[in-house]
């Protein structure tokens, strides 16, 4: 069984991954994305990204401006 706050943070997680797949236009970097969904503990939400995805939200963002290009 799951906890709302363990649901919370999975779903986040999954907005958030949406978000750095496919980037807004005019996105600076993670922290902009992250600060426009409402996160502000950015280095304890990396480290769930990252035991969650396998990779920073830099890495996927990074990764996904390079196909963009």
């Amino acid at each position: 069984a799951m906890t709302t706050k363990e649901y919370l943070l999975l779903r986040s997680l999954h907005a958030a991954r949406r978000r750095l797949v496919v980037p807004p236009p005019g996105a600076a970097g993670v922290t902009d994305i992250l600060a426009a969904m409402g996160i502000w503990e950015f280095g304890r939400f990396a480290g769930a990204y990252r035991r969650r995805f396998g990779e920073s939200p830099a890495a996927t963002l990074a990764a996904a401006l390079a196909r963009r290009s």
